[in-house]
Parts: C-alpha cells; structure tokens; sequence
C-alpha cells in the first residue's frame, strides 16, 4: 500500500475567469475582495466546496480608508490551508478581482502549508500553482508580479504583500 501524497492543486484567477473553474473539479475556495465587493455569482455553478472570504484592499499596509490584511486574517488563510491539505485530492481556486496580487500573494503563503503539513507556513513556497488560461486572463502579469527582480532590488506586489502576511504570521 502506497502512503505518498500528492500536493493539491492551486489555481489562481481573477473574478472574470471564476467561470472557466466551474467544473474544474474545485474542493476549496478563497475568495479575497475588496470590503464593499459583491460576492461573485459564478460560484452557482460550482459543485459544493468550502470557501472562504477574506475582505481588504489591494494594499501591502494599512493606510487611510484602505483596508490591509490582518492577523486574523492571516490566520484564517493558514486554517484553511491546513483543511486542504488533509483533504485527498483538493483543489484550492484562490481569487481577487483581477487574480494578480492578492491572489497570488496569499497563494504563495498558503502552499508551504499544502506541500509540507506540519512544517508551518513560512518554508518556502513549492506548490503547483497553476494560474488560469483563459482568454483575456491576466496570466503573463501575475507571474512577473509574483518574482522578485534581484537586478535593481525590485520587490513586485505581491511578493511585498506575501512578505506581510509573514510578518504577520510570525506574530501570531
């Protein structure tokens, strides 16, 4: 009998793309919006999965009027984590509006935790992210976005906003 596991699935995409994941076979979702978004509707066609919404602004700090991700937040997200790794065979969608930053960064906090249960959430992120392909999807951004530039001490976004919410989790 064979005890290997496989890593669950990540996808990243933006709420125009939500549709295109419909029967993707999707276990999990996290939803990251804005604190006055709408739920996306495309979810009505979805097979039943568990989600959960995290509300802040596309932010790395908080500033006035914006909404930046919090501890609980943070802690939220490594909850969830943890659900999808004791799940056999998940799949975890993980979207915001334009499936760049937010997503992206919170994917690259999470997947430690889906890759390597019990070892926490700030080793190194190793999962198969695997952004959407769709048409007008913003794939070629989300991976610049996600990179660091060494060459001129660039931090893109979301590696910022993934550096935050391990500062945060350190503080938990």
């Amino acid at each position: 009998m064979s005890t290997s596991r496989t890593a669950p699935r990540i996808t990243i995409c933006g709420i125009p793309e939500l549709g295109e994941h419909s029967a993707a076979g999707v276990t999990h979702v996290l939803s990251i919006l804005g604190p006055n978004s709408p739920a996306p509707l495309e979810f009505a066609a979805f097979a039943p999965h568990r989600r959960l919404i995290l509300r802040f602004h596309d932010v790395i700090e908080p500033q006035p009027d914006q909404l930046a991700p919090t501890r609980e937040d943070v802690e939220r997200l490594l909850v969830l984590g943890r659900e999808v790794s004791e799940t056999p065979e998940a799949h975890l969608l993980v979207h915001c509006r334009a499936g760049v930053s937010r997503s992206t960064a919170a994917a690259l906090r999470v997947s430690p935790v889906l890759e390597h249960p019990g070892k926490g959430p700030l080793a190194e992120p190793t999962a198969a992210i695997q952004p959407c392909q769709g048409k007008g999807s913003s794939c070629p951004r989300l991976w610049e976005n996600a990179r660091d530039e060494a060459a001129e001490g660039v931090c893109f976004p979301a590696r910022q906003l993934a550096c935050r919410i391990d500062r945060l989790a350190r503080a938990a």
